[in-house]
């Protein structure tokens, strides 16, 4: 059909129309009626909330109110606000959680399992097998830790967002009086456990697909105008086949506000080198983050696992000069690692996006998923494969995964001047200890000045010969770590 254009004067402004083929069809009658029907539903749903909590409003009703009017108050926003059937906080009485058992300790948290018994809520049935976040020294929570938290629920529970971690509401311990955060138990744990006991057989179809599932969990926090502050395969967690985003809003202390010039909150070898140097916080650190991610999943190492918790400034400094993890070439497709090295880039600026990342990632995943042979990236990640699968071990890797926890780091005033790193991004440093990755099995190895041996990194053919130079001085040298 022929472009048509219209021209109309309309006090004697000039408009032309656009193609007729792009004009707008119509709202028919039954996609009107549909969704004044779908109006009518969420509107019922909505009263329905605000009678549910009127009645139990009353302070003397247990279950209900907590003591703390703050917490009172998020947990009605949340009720009156809530748009499907389970997307909404309640108040949970500790009695009704049986069987909890440890499971981890962060820096600012401790998780269990529970088992929630007799649900308050007629629309959520149970007994359900649930995650409870004790927020350290929470008693006196502060009201900007509340916000932030509450801003984060419009991620938290949409039902059409699959890659964040549903919450479902807020207890308290009453020995010790700290809140906890009632949510979504994944399966299989954390992906950090899952990399450690899967690396070897994790195929680059797999690696891309668990980091397509971050990606669009990422790019679903960036478009509700939100940033994580606290990304690292700790927070992920990996359950039936995929990958949610924890910890939404749960960055720092509860009861005290960081002052974001001189204090940031996370794990050193997550954070992005602009949050080290005192600077607010964007969507592109959350990308830096996401790169730190790539790293562990590519080479089956956390970032800057050779250095010692002693040297944290020295770390900083580092991180802020462009000192980046190593790649290993061989198993590492090299269109991944330019990716990669674009998202950890030192200028926030020349990061890419959420979207743009997204975009990649399927791509790349589409490819190696059909077997395009004809493809030069379905090549790259063949090899890739085809290299990891001829130097699989068997050893128990030696590094200590409950290595790093999210902390208060003080920043530091370092201005783009200080930098030192070459173009590369890549840190000069010599005598360091650098991660191989699990297939090589999880073994750090020392770079020699001999030739043979730092030619190693580029040459699978030399790993032998440096595996058996320094595993001896590796066992000595992990014994002594904190």
């Amino acid at each position: 059909m022929p472009t048509k254009l219209i021209n109309l004067e309309i006090h004697k402004i000039k408009i032309r129309s656009v193609p007729k083929q792009l004009w707008l069809e119509p709202v028919k009658q039954e996609s009107r009626n549909e969704n004044e029907k779908h109006e009518h539903e969420k509107h019922k749903h909505k009263q329905h909330k605000k009678n549910e909590y009127n009645n139990n409003n009353d302070s003397n009703v247990p279950g209900w109110t907590c003591g703390n009017l703050n917490i009172d108050k998020l947990i009605k926003n949340s009720q009156l606000q809530s748009s499907q059937n389970d997307s909404f906080l309640e108040w949970v009485p500790y009695n009704r959680f049986s069987n909890i058992q440890y499971l981890g300790q962060g820096g600012f948290s401790t998780v269990y399992s529970a088992l929630w018994n007799n649900h308050s809520q007629s629309l959520r049935t149970g007994p359900k097998k649930v995650a409870l976040k004790r927020l350290h020294n929470s008693e006196n929570i502060c009201l900007q830790f509340l916000n932030e938290f509450e801003t984060s629920l419009c991620c938290s529970n949409q039902q059409e967002i699959k890659e964040i971690i549903n919450i479902y509401g807020i207890t308290q311990d009453p020995e010790s009086k700290d809140y906890m955060i009632v949510m979504y138990l994944a399966g299989q744990g954390n992906l950090q456990s899952y990399i450690r006991n899967n690396f070897n057989n994790l195929t680059w179809l797999k690696k891309l697909e668990i980091l397509l599932d971050i990606a669009r969990g990422i790019h679903s926090i960036h478009r509700s105008g939100l940033c994580h502050k606290n990304l690292h395969t700790s927070n992920l967690f990996y359950d039936d086949g995929a990958v949610s985003i924890g910890d939404l809003g749960l960055t720092g202390y509860a009861n005290k506000v960081c002052e974001y010039s001189k204090e940031a909150a996370g794990i050193i070898q997550y954070m992005a080198p602009e949050i080290l140097r005192g600077r607010p916080y964007t969507k592109f650190a959350d990308i830096y983050g996401f790169a730190m991610i790539m790293s562990e999943i590519a080479s089956g190492l956390p970032p800057f696992v050779e250095i010692p918790r002693d040297q944290k400034m020295d770390l900083i400094y580092d991180i802020c000069d462009g000192y980046r993890p190593r790649v290993v070439k061989n198993i590492t497709p090299k269109c991944f690692e330019t990716l990669m090295k674009q998202c950890w880039d030192n200028d926030e600026f020349n990061r890419p996006n959420a979207r743009q990342i997204v975009d990649s990632l399927l791509k790349w995943y589409k490819e190696v998923r059909d077997n395009n042979t004809s493809s030069d990236i379905y090549k790259q990640f063949k090899e890739a494969d085809e290299c990891r699968q001829q130097n699989l071990q068997t050893k128990t890797p030696l590094y200590k995964y409950d290595k790093y926890k999210s902390q208060i780091v003080e920043t530091t005033d370092l201005g783009e001047e200080d930098c030192l790193a070459d173009e590369s991004g890549e840190s000069s440093d010599e005598g360091c200890y650098y991660g191989y990755g699990a297939d090589f099995p999880a073994l750090l190895v020392h770079e020699s000045e001999d030739d043979s041996a730092s030619e190693a990194f580029e040459d699978l053919e030399e790993y032998e010969y440096i595996n058996t130079q320094r595993t001896e001085l590796l066992h000595s040298w992990l014994d002594k770590l904190p």
